[in-house]
């Protein structure tokens, strides 16, 4: 049974080149195929997007002028 190892990013699934070809290999013979989602990757998304705040120029110049 072929294991994939896919990723959910913006409305998209990603899927390693190499499953990829595998699993369309799989589906043409017609074999069972095992799907697996990377459950924490919207928390990587939301950790490295959640940082975007400190991306700011008024409030640099405020602190820098304290």
């Amino acid at each position: 049974m072929l294991t994939i190892h896919a990723e959910e990013k913006d409305d998209k699934v990603l899927i390693p080149k190499k499953e990829f070809d595998e699993l369309l290999f799989k589906l043409k013979t017609i074999e069972p195929c095992n799907v697996v989602h990377d459950d924490f990757s919207d928390l990587v998304e939301t950790s490295s997007k959640s940082t975007d705040f400190w991306m700011n120029d008024v409030d640099d110049e405020v602190w820098n002028n304290a």
